[in-house]
């Protein structure tokens, strides 16, 4: 059963663990932290055999402004104990809502601020970072604040990335190279991210936020059409926290034909008892 961690701001969801997380070294541990404007997961894993042995989601409520979700954040890492243990490696993937992605070739510190101001709102004090995919085709530029790098960084060996970079790299690893062209679409709360791989490269990403089922129809069907994609030919893999009996789904294959969900993560090791379906916190097994 959910609990209120802070008043109307921060609800610890169900926490899955096995007998080892009671016994085992911080030592032969890694952390993997997923922070989005809707919530805060994270997972712990044996270092040697990748073998999940806790997760821990934190929904986000009612959050009206940056400084807001800072202070969610800060409440979530002052209170958990996980999250202040010195572990062997721990992996931070930040989604931020302001970011680009640019050719190799237009990526230079200097134009870094530009290039993201031409495309997001950024705030002055914001920290411009850039990540390379797994093609080493483009750069994904983003803005964090510094709030949230210092919280992220406080810990020697910490490393911090755009979440959609990891799962970039992780899909046009893992994309089947019988495939010409195949659609992902990851789902969270309030916002979806829809990733298009065309002949084993990123061929698009964008983010778009919708309230309702009908406003991610229309996000998703505007770029079908864009990109000039049959809804009947093209393959949709969802990740992210969506089920087959939502309506969100249910709606979903009126107009898209071939739609399956993500396998699990092969990088991971899951016991027989993990009750989360593989699409669940997709991103935070592919940091």
């Amino acid at each position: 059963m959910n609990h209120l961690l802070s008043p109307n701001k921060v609800l610890a969801g169900a926490k899955y663990i096995t007998a080892e997380a009671a016994t085992i070294s911080s030592a032969d541990c890694l952390v993997n932290i997923l922070i989005a404007p809707s919530q805060l997961v994270y997972m712990v894993a044996e270092i040697t055999s990748k073998k999940v042995i806790m997760l821990q989601p934190y929904q986000f409520s009612r959050i009206t402004s940056a400084g807001e979700w800072h202070k969610s954040i800060d409440s979530v890492f002052g209170t958990d104990p996980w999250l202040n243990r010195i572990v062997a490696k721990r992996k931070i993937g930040v989604f931020s809502s302001s970011f680009t992605i640019v050719p190799v070739a237009f990526d230079s510190e200097n134009l870094r601020g530009t290039l993201l101001k031409a495309n997001c709102d950024l705030a002055e004090d914001d920290i411009i970072f850039s990540d390379a995919n797994a093609g080493k085709e483009f750069r994904l530029l983003y803005a964090l604040s510094p709030d949230i790098v210092q919280q992220s960084t406080i810990y020697a060996g910490s490393t911090i990335e755009h979440s959609l970079t990891s799962l970039i790299h992780y899909l046009l690893k893992t994309c089947d190279e019988a495939e010409n062209e195949a659609l992902f679409v990851y789902v969270q709360s309030a916002s979806m991210q829809v990733i298009l791989i065309r002949n084993k490269s990123l061929h698009f990403c964008n983010s778009f936020s919708y309230q309702t089922p009908e406003d991610f129809m229309y996000h998703l069907l505007f770029v079908c059409k864009q990109l000039k994609l049959d809804t009947e030919l093209i393959s949709l893999t969802l990740m992210g926290e969506v089920m087959p009996e939502s309506t969100l789904y249910n709606l979903l294959v009126k107009y898209i034909r071939k739609i399956q969900f993500t396998k699990p993560n092969n990088g991971f090791l899951f016991s027989d008892d993990y009750p989360l379906p593989p699409n669940f916190f997709f991103n935070l097994f592919c940091l």
